[in-house]
């Protein structure tokens, strides 16, 4: 499994949502790292540190989109949001399961993540994207 490089595929033409994406891909690959890196005493720790950081950082990033795709008067909006709510109530539940220590990072989660990431980029962002 490799990780996630940025390409001008994932862009969806708005600076600040590019940034935020890209940043966001940074977040997945450390936590990939860590994982690859056989460095099991950090991991927990590394693991609860990103979930939350990610859950934290999904909340900010999902409010601008939201926020864009209202100012642009993109008709698919309601169902993006649904998408972001699922995937935030997803990654809460992880920062739970971590922190009580039920949650083992492993190959199978990061590929959840990362293709979550991915998909949503280069489908569904894509779609506001596509209107300019």
């Amino acid at each position: 499994m490799a990780k996630i490089v940025w390409t001008e595929e994932y862009s969806v033409g708005v600076a600040a949502l590019d940034a935020q994406h890209r940043q966001w891909i940074g977040m997945i690959n450390e936590l990939h790292e860590t994982l690859l890196g056989g460095r099991a005493r950090e991991l927990d720790e590394v693991t609860t540190r990103m979930l939350v950081g990610m859950a934290a950082y999904a909340r900010g990033h999902f409010e601008a989109e939201e926020e864009h795709m209202a100012a642009i008067g993109f008709a698919g909006r309601e169902g993006h949001i649904l998408l972001h709510r699922e995937f935030s109530a997803r990654v809460d539940r992880l920062c739970r399961e971590a922190a009580a220590g039920e949650l083992i990072l492993n190959t199978e989660l990061m590929k959840t993540l990362m293709r979550w990431l991915q998909d949503h980029i280069l489908q569904e962002d894509r779609k506001y994207a596509d209107r300019y």
